[in-house]
């Protein structure tokens, strides 16, 4: 079986978990800090994203997040830019502070470039590519009710696509890679709830 039908199989095999428990919650949560802005490294944002998580009820909440990277190699005059935005729907289950965080999202990277000198030395050429990962959330997560300090610790499983929009992108793929690319990521988050 292909590696992509048996991850869209999880993916929907998790969804319908999430929403079957999801659906009957009557949860009030008029009493509860819903919103979070958190700092997470590793996870969905790959090595950081800058966060917001919006609770809609006790169990029930999502998340946006943002990371921007430039790097440039010491012995090379090329720069690789990417900016990543996670999208994430997340189950929570417990009560209380502590809670196990089940989530499934998308992570998107719209536009990932990299500038490479051309011929002559005022010359750039630039590549565009475009990075799509499905993720998953399985975590702990601490979370006061009444708000205060936020704090997550989990794994993010991850698999995805890397498209490009020029006709050789050897710079970024190797010949045995084929465009697919699979990760379990740690992630760890601090952060505050309001």
């Amino acid at each position: 079986m292909k590696p992509s039908l048996i991850c869209l199989k999880m993916v929907f095999v998790i969804l319908s978990f999430c929403l079957i428990c999801i659906l009957p919650s009557q949860a009030q949560t008029a009493d509860m800090a819903k919103n979070t802005v958190f700092c997470e490294f590793g996870g969905n944002g790959v090595f950081y994203s800058l966060n917001y998580d919006r609770l809609l009820t006790s169990s029930f909440g999502f998340r946006i997040g943002y990371s921007y990277y430039s790097l440039s190699p010491t012995n090379a005059s090329s720069t690789l830019t990417i900016h990543v935005i996670p999208l994430t729907v997340n189950y929570f289950y417990g009560s209380g502070n502590s809670k196990l965080e089940l989530g499934l999202g998308v992570t998107y990277s719209p536009t990932s470039t990299m500038q490479v000198p051309g011929l002559l030395s005022q010359e750039q050429i630039t590549v565009n590519t475009k990075i799509t990962f499905f993720t998953a959330v399985i975590a702990y997560r601490y979370q006061p009710v009444n708000g205060g300090l936020n704090f997550r610790i989990g794994i993010v499983p991850a698999y995805g696509t890397l498209s490009t929009g020029s006709p050789d992108h050897t710079v970024f793929i190797s010949s045995n890679w084929n465009n697919v690319f699979e990760y379990y990521w740690p992630c760890v988050s601090i952060g505050y709830t309001f």
